[in-house]
């Protein structure tokens, strides 16, 4: 491992982080905010640390292994989400304006260091993962540069802030394929063939994130919302993040053409953005003959279906457009694992919460914003059981596994099936060392599979109407750490434990 090389790139990477920083600090000293002392010094403290990093160490050999890039995608995202909780915690701790609050259970003193950057870890981490779980219970009393830095973080996370690297530093190279590769929730099979350099592919995406982002945030201010909360709901709809500059969520705004608008954009940032390119192109042919939108597609209509008929049966004062129109938003929210919410969906029957949960396993589509274990994954292990049914009946019957007209390797099918098991065995791990910390169970183990799918809310104490606020500092900490596992499927993480990889 060339620490000295992975040191210097996560300076330039911190770097690119202050650049964007600069934008909320514009912000905060045109408005006299509260906030622009706090994010003056946070500028300049990430400005240091990153030109630090990048020219005290001096790397002799300065080509890249996977080695060294799983080590930048794991430390990337950790060190991105320590540098941008910064601004937070400078507000927050040094008394430039409350934004916590003695709410934590081990927080009852604003002065309280740890469980005060736990709280702003935690949150910026929720962010850039595009989680969109939150500690803050008075949203709407935050400065507004503080609010578009944290809805600014689900956009940059969305895409995946090595990606914005990769593209616009070309120079990388092989090593750029490298970064780019180990960022698994963009990566895609057939990249290399639609765009032979990586930088290149890493660019058209963004092309169409950014496009996306500017048709959204124009519709949701015809729509009616004021240009801040259009440019922060924009923001993160795209980044399937989740934020919002409401306490009430999306609810607050009491607006259809809203929902509307934002179950387009959730749905359209939950597919692979490279199919995404063929509808931008009209060429609708090849969107509906992909297995995974045909699933994708049919799972999220059968969810709405069926859970608004059993919303709309359970009670007899229901109204069924009523209900519809929440069935949709949320199955929506959840699919996508942007974590929007118009309704309470902790009150709803046993059965439409049961639909929720398996949304929240599920997931959205491969190289999408979403979260989960990804829609292809599950088509890939069902045909796998599928075909292990076949050979019980035919033994020394040949049966390939086709997914829309491709053989599927045994090794694809191995990676699939290794990271579903690896999912479980996180989710099941993590859970039980939060369960030594709280006394809530339920709780506990939605926290982690919301935290591991990037999802936001849960059931119960951390359901729609809630959020992790009252978790201790150790479980949140633990629960950052969970969201950067999800965003970057794990392999990165758990690759790093093995001593070999750190040998030379």
């Amino acid at each position: 491992m060339n620490i000295f090389l992975v040191l210097k790139t996560l300076g330039k990477l911190i770097l690119l982080i202050t650049g964007c920083m600069t934008i909320p600090l514009v912000m905060a000293f045109y408005t006299q905010s509260n906030d622009r002392i706090p994010f003056l010094i946070a500028t300049a403290l990430s400005l240091l640390i990153g030109l630090s990093l990048k020219y005290l160490f001096v790397a002799n050999d300065t080509s890249f292994s996977f080695r060294e890039a799983f080590a930048i995608s794991a430390f990337g995202w950790l060190t991105v989400g320590f540098v941008s909780a910064i601004p937070m915690f400078i507000t927050d701790y040094f008394g430039y304006q409350s934004i916590f609050g003695a709410i934590a259970i081990d927080y009852p003193y604003s002065n309280s260091f740890l469980a005060c950057f736990s709280n702003c870890f935690f949150e910026s981490m929720s962010g850039y993962s595009g989680t969109g779980a939150s500690v803050i219970s008075r949203i709407e009393d935050m400065p507004h540069p503080l609010l578009f830095w944290r809805c600014l973080h689900n956009w940059l996370g969305g895409m995946g802030i090595l990606v914005l690297f990769v593209a616009i530093l070309p120079s990388l190279g092989s090593a750029g394929s490298k970064l780019f590769k180990s960022e698994s929730s963009l990566s895609s099979s057939d990249s290399s063939i639609q765009f032979p350099k990586i930088a290149s592919l890493a660019k058209n995406l963004w092309i169409v994130y950014v496009g996306m982002t500017i048709t959204a945030f124009v519709a949701l201010q015809i729509a009616g919302m004021s240009v801040f909360d259009a440019i922060c709901h924009a923001f993160t709809v795209m980044g399937t993040g989740g934020f919002s500059t409401r306490n009430e969520s999306i609810a607050a705004f009491k607006s259809v053409s809203i929902e509307t608008i934002l179950i387009i954009f959730m749905f359209l940032s939950s597919l692979n953005f490279l199919l995404l390119r063929s509808i931008l192109t009209c060429k609708f042919k090849q969107i509906f003959s992909n297995t995974e939108f045909r699933v994708y597609l049919s799972l999220i209509l059968g969810s709405i279906i069926a859970v608004t008929t059993v919303n709309f049966l359970s009670s007899s004062e229901s109204i069924f457009m009523s209900e519809f129109r929440n069935a949709a938003f949320t199955i929506m929210s959840i699919a996508s694992s942007t974590g929007f919410t118009t309704a309470d969906y902790d009150q709803w029957p046993h059965f439409s919460k049961m639909v929720i949960i398996i949304l929240m396993l599920i997931g959205g589509c491969a190289s999408s914003t979403a979260g989960g274990l990804k829609v292809i994954r599950i088509i890939i292990i069902a045909k796998f059981i599928q075909r292990e049914f076949k050979k019980m009946i035919r033994p020394h019957g040949v049966f390939p596994i086709i997914v829309q007209d491709t053989v599927i390797e045994n090794k694809t099918v191995e990676m699939a099936a290794g990271y579903c098991l690896l999912f479980f065995g996180t989710l099941l791990g993590f859970s039980t060392l939060i369960s030594l910390l709280e006394n809530d169970i339920v709780a506990s183990i939605t926290a982690i599979l919301t935290c591991l799918s990037n999802m936001g809310p849960g059931f119960e104490s951390v359901g729609p109407t809630d959020n992790f606020a009252n978790f201790s500092s150790a479980s949140k900490t633990l629960m950052a750490f969970c969201m950067a596992f999800g965003r970057l499927e794990m392999m990165a993480f758990f690759v790093l434990l093995s001593p070999k990889i750190w040998k030379k």
